[in-house]
């Protein structure tokens, strides 16, 4: 029975355990039992609380480290649409300078083919390129191919102007083109009707046919006369028939007539722009009232001026 109840107390004894608070004055020591329950308890309840601290601040890390993810990956994102819209652009700019370039390319096919196309019509000789009269084709039709050749090739110069090419070739040629448009009697000398036709005619003093070299333009006295074209005066002066006139030579040839005027503006050995004031209407030598007599001649044959007046200025 003794030992029962031994038994009953170490059990009880291993229930609790003490902790003993030993001061360092006098006082007694102090125990301080705790249950056995109670302490595994609390270990558990500590172990739990640290293990769930872990869990909040790994989960506080791993969201952390989440939002910085999904921050990398909008910014990839980004990137990627930004990157793709260069591209774009990139294969837009390729695209335009490919049509671009198509464009120019065809601009100087149609020019290279108006020019050799030229070439083989005027092959006579650039010496005789815009005088010769074989077939009627070097006459106004020369005039009109310079004209169409010359805008194909400003096409062609603002075309290459605008994207920053070398364009000192084609101006010279665009030079050389404007040189011949200027020494042709393209420009009307003088406003008025044509009231003469070039060729033959009834003469107005004795009723007979004779040739009439020119064409005769309806002026009021005193109006101005402008050249043709550009060229030398080379006669300023009195002409048996024409009364007061006034001879431009264009070069290679030609040459026009301006006849009946009242007075000279331009003197001999003077050099005339086309479009230039070079004298005025009048009624001198053999006429029957204010006009100007007009004459284009290649070496020295009168040849019909409406084959070289812009048709445009014949109303």
């Amino acid at each position: 029975m003794k030992s029962e109840m031994r038994k009953a107390k170490i059990k009880k004894h291993k229930e609790y355990l003490s902790i003993m608070l030993i001061p360092h004055s006098q006082d007694r020591v102090r125990v301080i039992k705790i249950s056995s329950f109670y302490f595994k308890v609390s270990l558990l309840l500590v172990a739990l609380l640290i293990f769930v601290s872990g869990l909040i601040v790994v989960n506080i890390k791993l969201s952390n480290r989440n939002k910085s993810l999904e921050s990398n990956i909008e910014g990839l994102s980004r990137l990627n649409i930004e990157q793709k819209n260069m591209i774009d652009e990139k294969a837009n700019a390729i695209k335009n300078l490919e049509d671009r370039e198509k464009t120019i390319n065809a601009k100087i096919d149609q020019f290279t083919e108006k020019y050799k196309d030229m070439a083989e019509k005027y092959l006579s000789g650039e010496s005789h390129s815009k005088t010769s009269r074989s077939d009627d084709r070097t006459e106004r039709t020369f005039v009109d191919d310079i004209s169409v050749l010359k805008d194909k090739l400003d096409e062609l110069i603002d075309e290459k102007s605008h994207h920053n090419q070398d364009i000192s070739g084609l101006q010279q040629t665009e030079e050389k083109l404007k040189k011949y448009i200027i020494t042709i009697p393209t420009l009307w000398p003088a406003s008025g009707r044509v009231s003469s036709s070039f060729g033959q005619r009834e003469d107005p003093f004795n009723n007979s046919e004779r040739f009439h070299s020119g064409i005769d333009i309806a002026a009021d006295y005193g109006s101005a006369i402008n050249a043709a074209a550009e060229g030398t005066v080379i006669t300023s002066g009195t002409l048996p028939g024409y009364g007061k006139a006034v001879i431009v030579s264009h070069g290679n040839g030609l040459t026009t007539l301006y006849g009946h005027i009242s007075s000279a503006v331009a003197k001999e050995g003077q050099k005339v722009k086309k479009g230039e004031l070079i004298a005025r209407v009048g009624s001198t030598g053999r006429s029957t009232g204010p006009h100007l007599h007009f004459e284009v001649r290649i070496n020295d044959t009168p040849v019909d001026p409406l084959k070289y007046l812009d048709k445009k200025d014949t109303k």
